[in-house]
């Protein structure tokens, strides 16, 4: 009878090991697939984000009038500046004064 019980005893601890690596498989499996949909996400928006601008005629807009409105869209959209100061445009320093109504462009001066 101990024979048996050690076979099982046995058994048990070979399943509770491959049970768990069955469920570490598993876990890599979501966080790919997490990983993977969070990209297909931020890409959806970004091209949603494009295609209205593109709409609204702001793609026209020089680079240099959304540099100096981006403050002020990062507060209108309530969004941080990110880490590190990688912003994606050339960094240039900030003046002491707030860029004119007129500088910004008309989407802002409609939501100010």
């Amino acid at each position: 009878m101990s024979d048996t019980t050690q076979n099982q005893k046995q058994k048990k601890a070979k399943s509770l090991d491959e049970e768990i690596a069955a469920a570490q498989q598993k876990l890599n499996m979501l966080v790919a697939k997490k990983r993977e949909e969070e990209r297909k996400a931020l890409e959806r928006n970004q091209k949603a984000i494009a295609a209205l601008l593109r709409t609204e005629k702001l793609d026209a807009v020089p680079i240099e009038q959304w540099t100096s409105a981006l403050t002020a869209l990062r507060k209108l959209l309530k969004v941080e500046a990110p880490k590190g100061g990688e912003t994606g445009t050339p960094s240039k320093p900030q003046s002491d004064s707030e860029p004119s109504k007129s500088a910004e462009s008309p989407a802002l001066q409609e939501a100010a």
